[in-house]
């Protein structure tokens, strides 16, 4: 699971570990292509150049796609073995582990290094799925809860504290992504 807006196009990874690329037009989405990936496939995130996608089957890699769903070659080993949320901030990724209680955010380059952490203080939810959206001054990090909510979080000495949370009607959210003005969600 894990979706992820790239200009105007929405990539989702389904449960079958397939990458859809989605166009938008009059409010409604069509699939424009989709792409097989490797099995255990979770996570996705966009840093200008590639999309970087978690597998959770084959360890703590993160592997570099194109847009056209091709694998670089190029990944690296994030701190999280197993299913995990990412994102990217502009200069680094973001992962914690996925339906996690309280997870710990790392902030890692592109070599897996670690380069920041931060205890999520989250009111002991589990955070499934992230987005970062440098738009929001206050926190730029969204995290989807096993609570039922969105929350935004602010990352700072070694925290992510709750700037403000937010209840929806609609199930779980298992993907987020933003799109530059909305935050989409994909729920059960």
């Amino acid at each position: 699971d894990g979706m992820v807006w790239v200009d105007d196009a929405l990539y989702v990874i389904d449960n079958n570990y397939t990458l859809r690329k989605y166009t938008l037009s009059d409010s409604t989405l069509y699939e424009e292509n989709s792409f097989s990936l490797y099995t255990g496939s979770y996570g996705i995130t966009y840093d200008g150049e590639y999309l970087w996608i978690g597998d959770s089957y084959e360890g703590s890699s993160v592997r570099a796609y194109t847009l056209d769903g091709n694998y670089t070659g190029t990944s690296f080993n994030s701190p999280v073995w197993d299913r995990k949320a990412l994102t990217y901030d502009g200069e680094y990724f973001l992962i914690h582990d996925y339906n996690y209680n309280n997870p710990t955010i790392y902030q890692v380059d592109y070599n897996g290094n670690i380069i920041d952490q931060f205890y999520a203080n989250i009111n002991n939810m589990d955070a499934y799925q992230s987005v970062w959206v440098p738009q929001y001054h206050d926190g730029h990090l969204w995290v989807s809860t096993d609570n039922g909510t969105l929350a935004q979080l602010r990352l700072e000495d070694g925290t992510a504290e709750i700037v403000q949370e937010f209840s929806h009607s609609e199930g779980t959210v298992y993907s987020l992504a933003h799109d530059g003005r909305d935050l989409w969600i994909n729920s059960d």
